[in-house]
């Protein structure tokens, strides 16, 4: 047993889709004996993985036996692992360095026969910066503990039920209390137990609950080890940029946000921060780009507003190759179609405000990563910078993202009937599309994209007045920035987002326009198009 133990993590989990199966996972500081843990969940003992390292928020164990509930508290951690990052785990001490490692075994096999081993720091994860992630093993035909080792706890049964992304958003922010809608914690501050004692919580810009729940969610959704909320999209952007040192070089894509430029073209360089602007879909004239000092390689996939389609793996190893971050702003398709992560890419931006959120009342960035030392400096510039989403606005994000599935195929499904009209219309001269057959990136798409998403561009045929024309005259399609939302947005870049390129030739066409497909009926919102479309020709 373990008595009088530090405890370097603690977690008390439900499952989503079985509120009542209750998960308790422990790291103490030194390990006594095998030990089970309450309702028939036990770990299995595996190689470390970098993972955050918790040394503020150790808690205290009265006693830890087999077989029996713990005596103490034990509160979930401010960045939780999630279900499917549990692949690795270990017993740690306080540096942490592990004490006893066991081979990895198939989950259906007896672990009796499983010798503990004692590796180097090296062999474990290299760097004092590592803290294992478990993976919770259920039991069906009560406790088994590994006999005849004293340093070493296994599991021996089948790995918990995965859900789909569908079905594991809606019940992915269970509240252990049963509520079947989370709280929102407004409060600031929280108490000290004692001065040198500092609570889970200490001060809202620090951590939240509800905030904390958020980047949970977000984590999960990206396969990614740490999410960082932020206050808006642009905030996300900015912290990004924040992790170049100065006189970094960076390369943004030739169609990139109109925000974005402006960051990089007028704020940043004030940090001797120095920019080109390439077009990724040519990866020789990437490469060409690339200087000494290039740190950053930023990409749009499908870009905004012209819908270019980016390998994601190609332009990650052409950074890593250099020595360079490469980071994604997936607001466009949203984690439903797409998780650049799953491509090597370093870090992933997202604008919450948009899909994900869905209903354009919240204003929301995040960034997602899976290096430990990226996430630590993230997570600093966030508690620092204090550009922090308020609980509300979390929690409104959290019951957005419960129907992010069912709106994003709704989306889709109305964007591409918009697209295939458009093509047809005589007053139309070119579509953007990813979902039309003959758009130039259908390999790359096929490859790493779960569909094409709901945005749509086109050029009227006629100059920026024939433009101009076309979007006041639509009356679903709002005549507003921003995307992602429930009703149907129509925009003209070149006014309005991407005003600063005015000018400039990466500048988006005068006859461009915007929409953002929302939820409304098919046929309303062609009508709507016909109707317009009509109106300029007439003018």
């Amino acid at each position: 047993m373990v008595r009088n133990a530090e405890c370097l993590l603690g977690q008390l989990r439900f499952d989503g889709a079985h509120p009542h199966h209750r998960r308790q996972i422990l790291l103490v500081h030194d390990l006594h004996a095998a030990v089970g843990v309450a309702h028939d969940v036990y770990f299995e003992v595996r190689i470390a993985h970098p993972a955050r390292q918790k040394l503020d928020r150790r808690l205290h164990v009265e006693q830890l036996a087999d077989q029996s509930t713990i005596s103490a508290k034990v509160r979930s951690p401010q960045y939780p692992a999630t279900l499917d990052d549990f692949d690795h785990a270990v017993i740690a001490s306080f540096d942490p360095i592990p004490q006893a490692v066991v081979p990895p075994a198939c989950p259906e096999c007896a672990a009796d026969g499983q010798l503990p081993i004692v590796p180097t720091l090296d062999d474990a994860c290299g760097d004092l910066r590592c803290l294992p992630r478990l993976h919770v093993l259920e039991r069906d035909n009560g406790p088994h503990v590994e006999a005849g080792h004293t340093s070493t706890v296994a599991g021996v049964s089948q790995p918990a039920r995965e859900y789909a992304l569908e079905t594991w958003m809606i019940h992915a922010d269970i509240d252990p209390t049963g509520a079947l809608v989370p709280p929102i914690y407004p409060a600031v501050g929280y108490v000290r137990p004692r001065l040198d004692e500092p609570g889970e919580f200490m001060y809202s810009r620090r951590d939240n609950p509800t905030r904390q729940a958020l980047e949970h969610v977000l984590a999960r959704l990206h396969g990614a080890q740490r999410a960082v909320a932020f206050g808006s999209g642009m905030a996300a952007v900015t912290a990004v940029g924040q992790l170049l040192p100065a006189s970094s070089h960076v390369l943004l894509p030739d169609d990139v946000y109109g925000n974005t430029h402006r960051l990089y073209t007028l704020i940043l360089p004030e940090q001797q921060i120095e920019v080109d602007f390439v077009d990724y879909t040519n990866l020789e004239a990437a490469r060409s780009k690339l200087r000494p000092t290039t740190r950053l390689l930023w990409i749009e996939t499908p870009t905004n507003p012209t819908q270019n389609i980016v390998d994601l793996s190609a332009v990650t190893e052409l950074g890593h190759a250099h020595g360079a971050l490469v980071a994604v702003d997936n607001s466009w398709l949203s984690p439903y179609f797409q998780q650049p992560l799953a491509f090597g890419v370093d870090l992933v931006v997202e604008s919450t405000t948009k899909y994900l959120n869905g209903h354009d009342d919240v204003l929301g960035g995040a960034v997602l990563t899976n290096v430990a030392q990226l996430g630590e400096r993230l997570a600093f510039l966030q508690y620092v910078g204090g550009a922090v989403p308020s609980p509300f606005d979390c929690w409104l994000l959290l019951r957005g993202l419960k129907t992010l599935a069912v709106r994003m195929e709704r989306h889709q499904r109305n964007a591409l009937a918009v697209a295939t009209f458009l093509t047809q219309h005589p007053c139309v001269e070119r579509v953007h599309y990813p979902g039309l057959p003959n758009h130039p990136g259908q390999d790359i798409i096929r490859r790493q994209m779960r569909g094409p998403g709901g945005m749509v561009s086109f050029e009227v045929r006629g100059d920026r007045e024939a433009a101009r024309r076309v979007a006041e005259a639509t009356r679903l399609f709002r005549l507003a920035s921003g995307f992602g939302g429930v009703e149907s947005l129509v925009a003209h870049p070149l006014t309005m987002t991407h005003a600063s390129q005015v000018g400039l030739e990466i500048a988006p066409s005068e006859r461009l326009l915007r929409l953002s497909v929302g939820l409304e009926a098919e046929a309303d919102l062609l009508d709507d198009l016909d109707q317009a479309l009509s109106v300029a020709d007439q003018a």
